[in-house]
């Protein structure tokens, strides 16, 4: 189209360079992980998951808003994948693991630009991204089971997972 003449080839290039460009915030897509985990990671960056308190403010009522696990704090996204005792304890497993300094985030926005402060290569900084991702993609499993199949959450567990889907990215 920049020749002025339309094409299906140019309609396809703009397209492609337009698909993921504006996804609602600064949310860098990961072609890395599979689409199901980026897309989570975005859902997730936009508050859109749902929580039990997500699920509170549109009117579903689900009982309570606690966190199932403690239930001394609402279930929202900076809650489940931040604060919480698990969401810490994956992290510290996900820095030792990648070994890499310690991951403080307050927020799950501070989580996802965590990559862009990390030391080493373009490279390096994708594939930390592509395992923080995995690692909220297995926090969100784990908690579903543990709501909807009634499933402890088991640490040990959740490490493999991790591990196991990480050594699995295409890098």
């Amino acid at each position: 189209m920049p020749s002025g003449i339309f094409s299906v080839k140019s309609l396809k290039n703009s397209l492609q360079t337009a698909r993921f460009t504006d996804l609602g915030n600064d949310f860098a897509w990961n072609n890395w992980n599979p689409t199901k985990v980026n897309f989570l990671a975005w859902r997730i960056s936009l508050n859109q998951v749902p929580t039990l308190a997500a699920l509170a403010c549109r009117n579903v009522f689900t009982g309570q808003i606690r966190y199932r696990l403690w239930g001394q704090h609402d279930e929202d996204v900076d809650h489940l994948f931040v604060s919480c005792e698990v969401a810490q304890f994956v992290w510290n497993f996900v820095s030792h693991w990648c070994k890499m300094s310690s991951i403080f985030a307050f927020r799950v926005k501070d989580l996802l630009d965590w990559h862009k402060h990390v030391q080493g290569c373009r490279k390096w900084r994708k594939l930390a991204y592509a395992v923080m991702q995995v690692a909220l993609w297995v926090v969100w499993r784990s908690r579903n089971d543990l709501v909807f199949n009634d499933k402890q959450i088991n640490l040990d567990q959740m490490t493999n997972e991790i591990k196991q889907i990480g050594v699995l990215i295409d890098w």
